[in-house]
């Protein structure tokens, strides 16, 4: 008798070959971060940013909150997978993510890439005070999993 085994799967392309490597023509920090301009100035300059204007605003219980909402489709399955992300994220971390519909407050959008027209894994560093338009944080193809 014949033991066969499985065909090898090649493994797909790794993370940092396949994410592009700029954004509406900025280039990503360290493979999926896009920063204004502002940060870029303050990373040229090599200093720590001390202005608690750039964290998330804290909740009654003292913890950073992050106020969120989803942009693009996500499969119920994408959108399970994202929640439980959420979910460690609040469980190992002081942060909590509360979805929102006060669009008034800076708060996190995310995409699958439809609506911003790439397919990467990115998102926006801190909370950008000023921008009550919403950060995107871009979940492309491959980046649910």
């Amino acid at each position: 008798q014949v033991t066969e085994f499985p065909k090898r799967v090649e493994p797909e392309e790794p993370f940092e070959n396949s994410n592009p490597r700029e954004v509406n023509g900025r280039e990503l920090y360290q493979s999926d971060i896009l920063l204004t301009d502002e940060q870029i100035n303050i990373l040229k300059d090599r200093k720590a940013r001390a202005d608690l204007a750039y964290r998330w605003t804290e909740g009654e219980d003292g913890y950073p909150v992050v106020p969120y909402t989803f942009i693009d489709m996500f499969s119920a399955d994408e959108h399970t997978i994202i929640q439980e992300s959420l979910d460690s994220w609040m469980e190992h971390t002081c942060i909590r993510f509360v979805e929102t519909t006060n669009f008034t407050k800076p708060y996190v959008k995310f995409y699958n890439g439809t609506g911003t027209g790439s397919n990467g894994c990115w998102a926006r560093l801190g909370m950008i005070y000023h921008w009550t338009e919403g950060q995107e944080l871009n979940l492309g193809p491959r980046c649910v999993t």
